[in-house]
């Protein structure tokens, strides 16, 4: 079964490597995968057109549904704000992220029906509700 599940990952994390040019994926020390898009878009009128994102699969993913991502900080919407849900700043990877609380919109995580890259897009929906 863990051979299956990390086939699961790899495959999982490939996709978004083809999805997202530049995504870099890695192991932290608590066995989560931590998984950084370079270029994320941002809906027109934000401060900049893209800004990086991390988003962290737990370590019994997909068992486990993500939960939050983060973001580089200083971005703004339209109305020339910080999003809202930010948790502070966080450091990750040697670096400084905005922690945003953001749960996807599913009411229970069923493994089978979703994967990492749906909560990825799913951080483009919030981003819209902010603009």
């Amino acid at each position: 079964m863990i051979s299956v599940l990390a086939e699961r990952v790899q495959r999982e994390i490939d996709d978004l490597a083809h999805a997202y040019p530049g995504m870099q994926a890695g192991a932290a020390p608590d066995g989560s995968i931590e998984i950084v898009i370079p270029r994320y878009p941002l809906p027109a009128g934000w401060s900049a057109p893209t800004c990086e994102v991390l988003v962290v699969a737990p370590p019994l993913y997909p068992d486990q549904q993500p939960d939050n991502f983060w973001s580089t900080p200083g971005i703004t919407t339209p109305s020339d704000r910080p999003p809202n849900n930010i948790m502070g700043l966080v450091g990750k990877q040697g670096r400084t992220w905005n922690q945003y609380s953001w749960h996807w919109g599913a009411t229970r995580w069923d493994r089978d029906c979703y994967n990492l890259a749906i909560f990825i897009r799913s951080i483009a929906r919030f981003f819209q509700s902010q603009s």
